[in-house]
């Protein structure tokens, strides 16, 4: 049975929701680095959970929150946002001695921010996209004693395309450009890094 108009509606919005940018942001420098080096590699996963995820997240919900905030306005200061508090949270995986996959993953995720930023000026490319295929990049690169966490990345990677075309915002250009994008900038980074 095919499903109706609503229950692709609401399945494509819990699919965003689950992967937003920021959710990933979140968890997967903690799964990387709980993969490199246990607990400890967990903890230092924090770090950029936190500054590419969190912090983020935080500023986003705040803007939302004013009244003169609309979609458009509020993409310049959500970006320079995420630019700083990505860099900060480099800096302090360097001095720290953070482990190279934690200071790869954080670096994989402001590599796609700086490939979007100039694009997002002219053409809405999706960010959801870019950040999903990246992970999953990412992981297919730290993971590959485990294929089917990699699998399922992308799986989410098309669920993750296919809910934002579905929810109108994207095209399908927009979303395999934004897969692309994330794709090659997180695994370039990551395995030079890594």
């Amino acid at each position: 049975m095919l499903m109706s108009a609503f229950q692709a509606v609401a399945g494509a919005r819990l699919i965003s929701r689950l992967f937003a940018p920021t959710s990933l942001a979140i968890a997967i420098p903690i799964v990387i680095g709980w993969h490199a080096r246990g607990g400890v590699g967990a903890a230092w996963g924090l770090v950029p959970a936190t500054f590419t995820g969190l912090l983020p997240l935080l500023h986003s919900r705040w803007l939302a929150r004013r009244p003169q905030s609309s979609r458009r306005g509020k993409g310049l200061p959500q970006t320079l946002t995420a630019l700083a508090c990505l860099i900060t949270g480099l800096f302090i995986l360097i001095i720290g001695g953070a482990p190279n996959q934690v200071l790869a993953a954080g670096a994989a995720f402001l590599a796609v921010l700086i490939g979007i930023m100039p694009i997002t000026a002219r053409w809405d490319i999706s960010i959801h996209a870019a950040t999903t295929a990246g992970s999953a990049a990412m992981l297919a690169i730290a993971l590959q004693a485990h294929p089917y966490l990699v699998l399922a990345m992308v799986g989410a990677v098309a669920a993750v395309a296919w809910s934002r075309v579905q929810l109108e915002q994207h095209t399908p250009a927009q979303v395999l450009a934004g897969a692309a994008l994330g794709m090659l900038a997180c695994g370039a980074v990551y395995s030079s890094i890594a």
